[in-house]
């Protein structure tokens, strides 16, 4: 039996308009809702937000986002603005909202004995991580949740 052309012309990749139109969407709907985003423990006691700048610049930073570049480097920034974002909740946090988070990360990660250093270091990182995403409101920032 031959199988000589059944993979080929028809399995082509989709044309990259396609792929940046829907790329485009997906960056929307993220700056989107990082604008609706509210954190509960990031307001003052007159109100004020203190993570709303950082949130409107994180935002501004995923509309700069050409939709046409590749798909690897598109995912790469928004983690790297995704880290910013942590950073910065994690700062506005007052003591016992940082406790929550690492009491949380601590039960997530569980028994890690035989584990490496690194493999640990990076499970504790994503897990910080989700964490302060769900306290703050902040969407996880990545093309693969569209």
């Amino acid at each position: 039996m031959e199988r000589r052309g059944l993979v080929g012309k028809e399995d082509a990749p989709p044309p990259a308009a396609a792929d940046a139109a829907a790329i485009r969407e997906i960056l929307a709907l993220l700056v989107a809702g990082l604008r609706a985003s509210s954190a509960r423990f990031a307001t003052g006691e007159r109100g004020e937000d203190f993570l709303g700048g950082v949130r409107e610049k994180a935002a501004a930073k995923i509309d700069a986002i050409p939709s046409e570049g590749p798909f690897e480097e598109i995912e790469h920034e928004l983690s790297t603005i995704e880290a910013s974002l942590v950073k910065a909740g994690l700062k506005a946090m007052n003591s016992s909202f940082r406790n929550l988070v690492e009491s949380r990360v601590a039960e997530a990660l569980g028994d890690v004995a035989g584990l490496s250093p690194h493999v640990v270091e990076r499970m504790r990182t994503a897990l910080t991580r989700r964490e302060v995403r769900s306290l703050a409101g902040f969407p996880p920032l990545t093309l693969l949740h569209g």
